[in-house]
């Protein structure tokens, strides 16, 4: 049963629309207005004084101008509301309606800018950073904000710095002048380290107008005393902003850093010709030859790196490049030799070509095995005559033996143990005795084995669902989504929950202030040994995890305690992955969750959000480099754990 099925019964949503609850009112205002039918839409407009922008912007907003020129006469209305955050995005909403119309909201601009509401300044920002150069006569006032002191609650809560949104309106806004270069780079000596970031971050967004800063970005990217994040966005903005000559010296530069996550970063840029905004490059998206000649020693230099993830992002970079990297085959074919990093040295030289031909046949005479079938894997891949030839060669004489590496190994896998008999009488108790105290008792854990196995107790012995959150008050779970998903099925107004007890772990010690975004999920074994995410039952005795978050929220501890919400199951139906319930639910019972508490924690990978300014150089995710791929969306793994286990 699909999760939309039965609630999109016209009649039943608009007598939801007479509910006192909002959430459900809510809930049904968005089927309705995505169904077409505009007795949502006084809902939808009650929703823009939200206090989340993701309910004003992501839900409201989006179902709003999805109805295009049938919400304009409401949302027109709206602009005259008592409450400054509705007016704030009913302008925002009307400008993506009609991009033409942006300029005649600026006078609600100056109001909303004006005011202490947080929200609607919000809006009011992504607004003007729609209108762009039109919106350049409020530099004067945005730059007078920007230099305001502010002092963050958590200083490590960069993304709630009120002084980031002005610093990417400003470079939005900002016309041929350099004023607003000037003012960036000013607040590049700030004492706070978030506004430092932003004002990098701006600066990239200007492209060649920002390159008069490129002198400035080098001396935060070089100093080793400023903050890894910091210097990771300046080695960015300099790929974006600067001419061939200034990358190649800065990001060489860097690669001889104290720090293993700028080194990693270093090589990763080097490898990334479409960063670029063109400037004197001679084929903009292609490395010129001067590039090259001064980038490419040291990064196959990096390939010796102490660092797994430095060699990691060096193997991905040089893979990029391709075959104008043919100067580094000797390194790669070194690389080969690397337990870690080994097949990734084997793709890169797969992606230089057909002059990698003759030093991959050499290692198809390697004394370890294992080289010899990384050899073979590169060369099955180049997939030429001679290359398929040579490895028939290897395998008639036993050098090598047939084979792929297993795609699916990267994978973090179920953490296992037995269940005694002790064991599941003690959970047994533990569990009556929780729910004998009443609907949504906290569990007073004491026993003494970890915690993740009675969770796990409560998911395959009593079919239960979990709900991980950083807030432990939640008495009853209303479904109304405060954050995005990439598909449908996770943009639902729903509580969602998991027949799972690890990444709902997950989702309770994640500092969500700290981060900015997370990517994670579950797949289960099957008997014939494929893989399935569906709601065929498998059972978490087979499963696989990825679990990331952003690699910025790795650099600033990102880690807090939080609670897990035990759910009866009787609600939710399974739907593109997820179990939604859209009715409320209360919880049966919760337990406090620490990070020590999670088994994986060490594993969890750092990934790289691609749908910012950077403009990654990614494969078809169904083509046959593996170990590539990986690097190209998770650059961290701080454990140092390979891609996979190699069977050659």
């Amino acid at each position: 049963m699909c999760a939309s099925e039965g609630v999109r019964d016209p009649t039943k949503l608009k007598a939801a629309l007479l509910s006192d609850d909002w959430a459900v009112r809510f809930n049904a205002s968005l089927d309705l207005v995505r169904m077409g039918n505009q007795n949502g839409i006084p809902a939808l407009i009650e929703g823009l004084g939200h206090n989340s922008r993701v309910v004003r912007n992501f839900h409201a907003g989006q179902a709003l101008a999805g109805l295009e020129d049938k919400a304009i006469p409401v949302l027109s209305n709206a602009l005259e509301s008592d409450n400054i955050r509705v007016r704030a995005a009913a302008a925002n909403i009307l400008q993506q309606i009609d991009g033409d119309r942006g300029n005649e909201f600026l006078s609600v601009v100056v109001d909303v800018l004006d005011s202490d509401d947080l929200e609607a300044k919000s809006d009011a920002y992504a607004l003007l950073g729609r209108i762009g150069e039109g919106a350049s006569g409020l530099a004067p006032q945005l730059t007078s904000a920007l230099q305001e002191p502010h002092k963050l609650h958590d200083p490590q809560a960069w993304g709630e710095d009120p002084r980031h949104p002005i610093t990417e309106v400003l470079a939005g806004i900002s016309g041929p002048g350099d004023e607003t270069t000037t003012t960036l780079v000013e607040s590049l000596a700030s004492s706070d380290a978030s506004l430092r970031w932003s004002a990098v971050q701006a600066i990239g967004r200007m492209g060649e107008k920002g390159r008069s800063a490129t002198k400035d970005l080098r001396a935060v990217a070089q100093n080793e005393l400023e903050d890894e994040t910091v210097r990771i966005e300046a080695a960015y903005t300099i790929a974006k902003v600067g001419v061939e000559t200034d990358v190649a010296d800065a990001l060489t530069e860097l690669l001889n850093s104290q720090s293993w996550w700028v080194r990693a970063f270093a090589a990763r840029l080097i490898g990334e010709p479409a960063l670029r905004s063109g400037g004197d490059s001679t084929d903009e998206g292609k490395w010129s030859p001067q590039f090259l000649d001064v980038a490419l020693p040291p990064l196959a230099g990096a390939l010796a790196d102490q660092d797994f993830n430095v060699r990691r992002n060096a193997a991905l970079a040089l893979s990029h490049i391709g075959a104008p990297a043919e100067t580094a085959i000797s390194a790669l074919r070194v690389g080969l030799e690397d337990e870690e990093t080994g097949p990734l040295a084997a793709e890169a030289l797969a992606e230089i070509g057909h002059a990698s031909i003759p030093a991959l046949v050499k290692s198809l005479d390697h004394p370890d095995h294992r080289v010899r079938g990384l050899a073979a894997y590169a060369l099955r891949i180049i997939n030429t005559p001679r290359a398929l030839e040579s490895v028939k060669d290897a395998e008639r004489t036993g050098r090598v033996a047939p084979g792929q590496p297993m795609a699916m190994e990267y994978l973090l896998p179920q953490v296992e143990f037995e269940y005694g008999e002790s064991m599941l009488q003690a959970f047994e108790d533990l569990y009556e005795r929780t729910i004998a105290s009443g609907l949504g008792t906290e569990v007073h854990y004491d026993l003494t084995y970890p915690k993740h196995e009675f969770l796990r107790f409560l998911v395959e012995f009593k079919g239960l669902l979990m709900h991980g959150s950083n807030n432990a008050d939640i008495d009853v779970m209303n479904p109304i989504r405060f954050s995005t998903d990439a598909g449908a099925p996770g943009n639902v107004s729903g509580v969602y929950a998991a027949k799972d007890h690890l990444q709902p772990m997950f989702f309770a010690i994640v500092n969500r202030r700290r981060c900015f975004g997370l990517t994670n999920g579950f797949v289960d074994r099957k008997e014939d040994g494929t893989f399935t995410n569906g709601e065929e039952e498998v059972g978490v005795h087979s499963r696989f995890y990825f679990l990331s978050i952003d690699y910025k929220g790795l650099l600033r501890d990102p880690w807090c305690s939080g609670t897990l919400y035990i759910l009866p199951p009787e609600t939710f139906v399974f739907w593109g992955g997820q179990y939604t319930s859209r009715v409320p639910v209360r919880p049966l019972m919760k337990i406090a969750i620490h990070p020590q508490d999670h088994p994986l924690l060490s594993e969890i990978w750092g990934y790289e959000y691609l749908g910012t300014m950077r403009s990654m150089v990614n494969r078809d995710p169904n083509d046959q480099f593996f170990f590539l791929n990986d690097v190209d969306v998770f650059p961290v793994r701080p454990s140092g754990q390979p891609f996979a286990t190699w069977h050659p």
